[in-house]
């Protein structure tokens, strides 16, 4: 009898953990809980599941840095990423790749953003930062009176809407959600000297996977995109703000003047598929020290 009851102790003890397993698992999969939360989890559970297969599409100029992004991605994430040069780009070259980064890169041209899409369409995961694709070639630029119509001035809208032939690509609305307006340090009403003071972060749900660990009354320094959400046709669902920084100043470009608080972090509603930083997760981490646990949460979602 002892025995049948030891055997029968074992059996549900067995069970229990399993079930324990399987729910942390899914868990983690589903961007629950961070694989952090539990030491050592992480390296099982990336163990079953594998390490994603990361590409860093880099430029000669912009904001980021794709070999320090490199080298933290290996040295925090255990992530061995490779890199190319924008110009490298193609649809074939992107595939068997399970996310994209793209930093530092401001000159893209069109074709570039379409394999980009097309990309994310057939089911990979992109990561876009920073001012990327804000350089435009001359005869991709779309005006606002050939977009809009007559009455509107003639003056070029948002870098991440293209013209190819006369098709209007409209990249920033149908991909990232977002409306380029311009750097934070290049803005007429601001002068930056060095690592300056962006503002407080906000977040409305600290849960989030790639929040996770936010401090209250946060604060941030560096340079950034400023940008605005653009609700649309996205191909991925509603947008989502993760993250915003209240930088306590409006900012002026030009004639335009917006005002905060500004997207820090955009995300959208149909999984963890594509990913607008303004500021590039390394140069974050860089800058900031302190909030290098973001580009770990950005890892741990690459992974699930």
């Amino acid at each position: 009898m002892r025995a049948q009851y030891w055997t029968s102790q074992i059996f549900h003890l067995a069970m229990i953990s399993v079930l324990i397993f399987v729910a942390l698992f899914l868990a983690t999969k589903f961007g629950l809980i961070s694989c952090r939360v539990i030491p050592g989890w992480c390296d099982i559970y990336r163990g079953i599941v594998g390490y994603p297969r990361v590409l860093i599409v880099k430029g000669s100029s912009g904001l980021g840095d794709p070999d320090l992004l490199k080298d933290l991605l290996a040295s925090r994430c255990r992530i061995f990423a490779r890199e190319i040069h924008v110009n490298q780009l193609t649809s074939g070259v992107l595939s068997g790749y399970d996310a994209v980064i793209v930093t530092r890169a401001r000159r893209m041209d069109v074709q570039k953003m379409k394999a980009l899409a097309k990309y994310l369409v057939e089911g990979g995961r992109l990561v876009w930062t920073g001012d990327a694709g804000t350089e435009v070639p001359e005869n991709e630029v779309v005006y606002e009176d050939e977009l809009l119509g007559y009455g509107h001035p003639h003056r070029p809208v948002d870098p991440w809407t293209r013209k190819e032939g006369n098709t209007v690509i409209e990249f920033g609305r149908n991909v990232l959600s977002a409306r380029y307006i311009t750097n934070f340090c290049d803005a007429n009403n601001i002068s930056c000297k060095g690592n300056d003071f962006l503002g407080t972060l906000e977040t409305p749900d600290r849960s989030h996977p790639l929040v996770q660990g936010l401090p209250y009354k946060a604060t941030l320094r560096g340079n950034m995109a400023v940008v605005q959400v653009v609700e649309g046709d996205n191909i991925m669902g509603s947008p989502y703000v993760v993250l915003s920084v209240d930088t306590k100043v409006p900012i002026i470009s030009g004639d335009e003047r917006v005002e905060g608080p500004f997207p820090l972090i955009i995300t959208t509603s149909m999984g963890h598929r594509v990913f607008y930083y303004a500021i590039p997760p390394e140069m974050i981490c860089e800058e900031n020290p302190d909030y290098c646990f973001l580009l770990d949460n950005l890892c741990d979602v690459l992974v699930t």
